[in-house]
């Protein structure tokens, strides 16, 4: 649930620009201010159903504009490499197949940037 969570936080700052103003503002009071659907079906003036469809939407159109545009991918991925880079450097044990590993890293990720 806390990944799931996590994964739509990053998709709504990769793509809220794409949602409607009833969209974003939904998803910051369910996601982001932890409101329930009925608390926010009495601000917005609609019905829970009504709330649970516009979030059920919004996530899809994130989820949609990821398939295409990939940010939250290529941002795991980045950081996955990063992670592995510093993992090797914050050991102080620089043989030559650990500085290999880093090359090897660092060469990915400028691949991986070029596409």
């Amino acid at each position: 649930m806390l990944e799931e969570l996590n994964r739509i936080s990053f998709l709504y700052d990769f793509y809220s620009f794409f949602l409607t103003a009833k969209q974003k503002k939904a998803m910051e009071l369910y996601y982001f201010n932890n409101l329930s659907l009925g608390e926010i079906a009495a601000e917005q003036n609609i019905s829970r159903q009504g709330v649970y469809d516009l979030l059920r939407r919004a996530v899809q159109s994130l989820e949609e504009m990821e398939e295409i545009m990939q940010l939250y991918s290529r941002y795991n991925y980045r950081k996955e490499k990063l992670q592995k880079a510093l993992n090797i450097v914050s050991q102080n044990n620089f043989k030559s197949f650990n500085i290999k590993a880093l090359k090897d890293i660092i060469e990915e990720l400028l691949e991986e940037n070029e596409n």
